[in-house]
């Protein structure tokens, strides 16, 4: 009986180191995984922090793009007054001479019929 007391005795402390063993495996598995889940989270938040960048440059450059749009058509505006202006000078130079012609014309042919008159 005391042989029997022993063999269980013997069994029980190796089925305890056993489980200690476990445990310690369990501790370093446990521990493995939350530096993972730790470098996963890191990663995620870098993640995050790179798309509200990339976001916010989206953002700028369509700010960018709508300016630029914007004095694109300020400055075709500004061209399309300035050559309507210069086509009006011109009409207006162009009249102011052919007036000029006519009149000078006028006063040729009435020179010549004043000439021819004598």
């Amino acid at each position: 009986q005391l042989a029997t007391q022993l063999a269980e005795s013997v069994r029980d402390a190796a089925m305890m180191t056993l489980q200690r063993a476990q445990l310690q495996e369990f501790g370093a598995a446990k521990e493995a995984l939350e530096a993972e889940v730790w470098e996963l989270r890191t990663a995620l938040a870098a993640a995050a922090t790179a798309m509200a960048a990339a976001e916010s440059a989206v953002d700028e450059s369509e700010a960018l793009r709508e300016e630029l749009a914007a004095e694109a058509e300020a400055f075709e505006a500004s061209v399309s007054r300035a050559v309507a202006a210069k086509e009006e000078e011109w009409r207006a130079a162009e009249e102011g001479i052919e007036e000029r012609i006519s009149e000078r014309m006028l006063a040729r042919e009435a020179s010549a019929a004043d000439a021819l008159a004598f």
